[in-house]
Formats: C-alpha cells, sequence, structure tokens
C-alpha cells in the first residue's frame, strides 16, 4: 500500500537564501537517490514555499513536501531517514507525518 510522507518545516531566520535552496533541492533530489534494488522507492515527491502565509492570522510553516512511498518499509531507509541531518542545523520547527493512502 502507497504511503504519503508530509513533511514541513521553517528555516531558522540566520538561513541564507542560498542554502534554503540548497536544502530544498535536496529534498527533491531523494526521489532519483533513494533506490532499492537499484529502483527508485519514492513515487513521487512534490514541495515548495507557503504561498498563503499573508492571509493566514496564525504563524505557519515555510516549506512544505509531501512524498510518495511504495510501502511503509521504504520510510525506513537510511538514505532519507540520513537527509534529516542536512536540515536540521537550519530548521526552527521541523513537522512530519506519514499516513497509508486510504486507510482510516
Amino acid at each position: 500500500m502507497p504511503v504519503l510522507h508530509v513533511f514541513k518545516f521553517i528555516l531558522r531566520g540566520d538561513t541564507p537564501q542560498s542554502e534554503a535552496d540548497r536544502v530544498c533541492s535536496g529534498f527533491l533530489e531523494l526521489q532519483t537517490r533513494c533506490k532499492k534494488d537499484n529502483k527508485p522507492y519514492i513515487s513521487s515527491m512534490k514541495g515548495g514555499r507557503q504561498i498563503s502565509d499573508a492571509k493566514s492570522k496564525t504563524p505557519s510553516l515555510q516549506y512544505v513536501f509531501v512524498c510518495e512511498f511504495k510501502s511503509e518499509q521504504d520510510l525506513e531507509d537510511p538514505t532519507h531517514r540520513a537527509y534529516a541531518s542536512t536540515l536540521k542545523p537550519h530548521a526552527a520547527e521541523i513537522q512530519g507525518m506519514e499516513f497509508g493512502v486510504g486507510k482510516f
């Protein structure tokens, strides 16, 4: 069963834009870098910067990524998990959750 991973974060205010671009580009590159048996296991990945914050009355997270994994076991792959170490030094807040598609 496919699993969706939603990942949201705020970068610290002192993070240069060039580093924000590197972190976000690297996240998107996981779709081709994460492989099992030499085949990618992330079916799709989309992400971007929050655009509705100006309309919101409550602060929100700046960036969001939605990744579709082929299975729940693929979430535990070390390539995917290791990417967090790239983000953590720049993050003020991180939130993530996974859910099975259509599983209630």
